[in-house]
């Protein structure tokens, strides 16, 4: 990576360096299909495999007819859209060894990307000392290089010559395009002037194939070389030449075919290069996706989402490779470049040394060696424990692995309860009893309290434990002891004294309050998260099921809100069933109990509840029955409202209805 200079003698360096962008980046898991009317647009529109940004062939920057230039940063214009410039050849002289430089801090690439392809052994060589890259062709076909934001991938540029025979000879892909010099009955911008956009730019801009005078480019120059905007280019395509027979990739830069990945066939974008590895346009991809980009920057991963590979910081080690030989045993390790591990050893998997093995990774993998006296040392066991890292920039990002073992952020130990001050975006702070049962959990579930909000943590040398009587915050372990991880958050800091009522529950404040505390919860663990309210929780619990959608994965009511008094029932004559239920599309749970004579919950309204939950994925209700005599008033938690008595039969429902 770098060196990075403004010109070409490289005595001026370049402004901008790379840096932690703090990026999430969503792909489809499966190709959309041909779509071919989104154009790229601006900055990255995927990614490669070794985390750097895919642009398209524009610098952003066009000619401005008015002005007789083109735009410029320094000139504070991008200009006029019509002859727009090619990246690789107005900004080429700023990039690395690898084709690739940053806008601000953003690394990326716009063209081949040979430092990629070397590491995945793609057909380039590389000279350290000169840091150079070389083209070599191998025989095999590239390998995935990236993947595309329509969710297409993008291969380096050797692929199978016949598309649908993969054992076919492997060659170099060919591009569908051509500058525009009057070959193949192309317009000759030589002799023409900049006055006409080849065909693919007609149809993306909308324009005449003739232009207006006010929208012309410069003549063809030593200054404006052809080839100097994407306008130059022409497809074959357009022109007579034929795909399949006359070159291989169509106006996307890509082709439907057999890969090694995908046996049964795939459409993919190639890079395209000359023999000695130039670039050649359009590089990675046209100047339309293929297909329709729905992926794009995200700001979270979702709960649901299962993680299958983490790397970085958070890679965990292991042992790649074994060699013996002469008495030596070499081992060679996956490691985290920039981390601090040592090497233990024992003659049985009890007891460990290595005090004095330790090694500061310098890429990530790092070979050991050791020579035992197999005479005092007939068995050997070796092990890797990672004793710290270098300090990084982590913004925004989740290092999910503790130095010297593999773990979870801290937060989620098993069999654990503490209480965690949560920081929400409106600058107030909830405080949240997690409970972590010691097996293994299926789910989490975010409690949210009836009355007031507010709950009575004691913090203990046991841990966090909840003194407060509502009926979901007193059975939070009988929860957890279910296989669920447990939340229970208190009030927001905002409304530590007087607790929070119905305006609040049922605001946009509320959801952002629980968003922090899913945000929280979704850094650690990829488990579903369910929200479940109790009584006047359950507004809280409907406003973030609404707010919230695409960060929650169940819902749950345990009272049906459906007929409130007082104040709340002049807001909200129909309570809950107020709120935009149908906006719901997550599974849900609703029940109540036959003798719940708080006039606010009706157990009637159970079935009101579910009626309005007409876009729920699936609904699971009860209507419960039993329990002791009640010892506070009807809409207390020791009552039929609160499940007084039936406690264990009710949690048990739950769970099993989540799972």
């Amino acid at each position: 990576m770098g060196p990075w200079y403004l010109n070409e003698a490289k005595t001026q360096n370049f402004p901008s360096f790379p840096g932690n962008t703090a990026t999430t980046y969503r792909i489809p898991r499966t190709p959309s299909a041909f779509n071919g009317n989104t154009t790229t647009g601006f900055g990255s529109i995927g990614y490669f495999v070794d985390g750097v940004a895919l642009f398209d062939a524009t610098d952003t920057f066009s000619y401005i007819n008015s002005r007789g230039s083109d735009g410029s940063p320094v000139g504070g214009e991008r200009g006029d859209g019509v002859w727009n410039r090619d990246a690789y050849v107005n900004e080429g002289v700023t990039f690395d060894a690898a084709n690739a430089h940053q806008a601000m801090n953003l690394h990326h690439y716009h063209a081949n990307a040979p430092a990629i392809r070397h590491l995945l052994g793609d057909s380039v060589d590389y000279d350290t000392g000169a840091n150079v890259y070389t083209e070599s062709f191998n025989g095999t076909h590239s390998p995935i290089l990236g993947w595309v934001s329509d969710g297409h991938p993008i291969y380096g540029p050797y692929a199978y010559s016949d598309p649908d025979d993969p054992g076919s000879t492997v060659r170099r892909m060919t591009s569908g395009y051509q500058k525009r010099d009057g070959s193949n009955a192309s317009t000759n911008l030589n002799t023409t002037g900049r006055t006409t956009l080849p065909q693919w730019a007609n149809q993306l801009q909308g324009r005449t194939t003739t232009l207006a005078t006010n929208r012309y480019g410069p003549n063809v120059s030593t200054t404006y070389i052809l080839g100097h905007y994407l306008e130059d280019y022409a497809y074959m395509g357009d022109l007579g030449p034929k795909q399949g027979t006359d070159f291989d990739l169509d106006e996307y830069n890509g082709r439907f075919c057999v890969t090694p990945e995908f046996p049964e066939g795939v459409w993919a974008y190639f890079t395209t290069i000359e023999a000695d590895g130039t670039p050649v346009f359009p590089y990675n991809i046209g100047r339309n996706f293929y297909g329709t980009p729905s992926g794009g920057n995200t700001n979270s991963i979702p709960a649901t989402a299962t993680r299958t590979f983490i790397g970085g910081p958070s890679k965990q080690h292991s042992a790649r490779d074994t060699g013996r030989g002469d008495g030596v045993i070499t081992l060679t390790w996956d490691t985290v470049e920039g981390a601090s591990y040592r090497v233990e050893q024992g003659a049985d998997l009890e007891n460990w040394d290595g005090e004095d093995a330790g090694f500061t990774a310098e890429s990530i993998t790092q070979t050991t060696s050791d020579t035992p006296n197999p005479a005092t040392q007939p068995t050997q066991f070796y092990r890797l424990r990672r004793t710290g890292i270098a300090s990084y920039d982590d913004s925004g990002f989740d290092n999910q692995f503790e130095d010297g073992d593999e773990g979870l952020l801290p937060g989620l130990t098993p069999g654990t309860s503490s209480t965690i001050e949560v920081a929400s975006a409106r600058d107030v702070t909830l405080e949240t009893v997690v409970i972590v049962p010691e097996a293994e959990a299926s789910a989490v579930v975010i409690l949210l309290e009836g009355g007031d909000g507010k709950i009575t943590i004691n913090e203990t040398p046991e841990g966090s434990i909840i003194e407060s009587n509502g009926f979901l915050a007193r059975n939070a372990v009988l929860f957890s002891e279910q296989g669920l991880i447990v939340a229970v958050v208190d009030v927001p800091s905002d409304f530590a004294a007087e607790g929070i009522d119905v305006p609040y529950r049922t605001s946009a404040d509320q959801a952002t309050d629980v968003e922090a505390v899913v945000d929280w919860i979704a850094e650690r663990t990829s488990l579903p998260i369910w929200v479940i309210g109790m009584s006047l929780g359950t507004y809280s619990a409907t406003n973030s099921a609404i707010l919230l959608a695409g960060k929650l994965d169940g819902y749950a009511v345990c009272s049906a809100s459906t007929s409130p008094v007082g104040n709340a029932g002049m807001l909200m004559p129909t309570g809950i069933l107020e709120l935009e239920m149908g906006q719901i599309t997550v599974p849900s749970i609703v029940i109540g109990h036959v003798d719940d004579s708080c006039p606010g919950t009706p157990s009637s309204g159970v079935a009101d509840v579910v009626d309005a939950l007409v876009n729920a994925e699936s609904v699971v209700s009860n209507v419960f029955t039993g329990g002791l005599d009640a010892v506070s008033p009807p809409c207390g938690p020791l009552s039929p409202h609160g499940y007084y008595g039936i406690d264990a039969i009710v949690v048990a429902f739950m769970a099993e209805s989540i799972k």
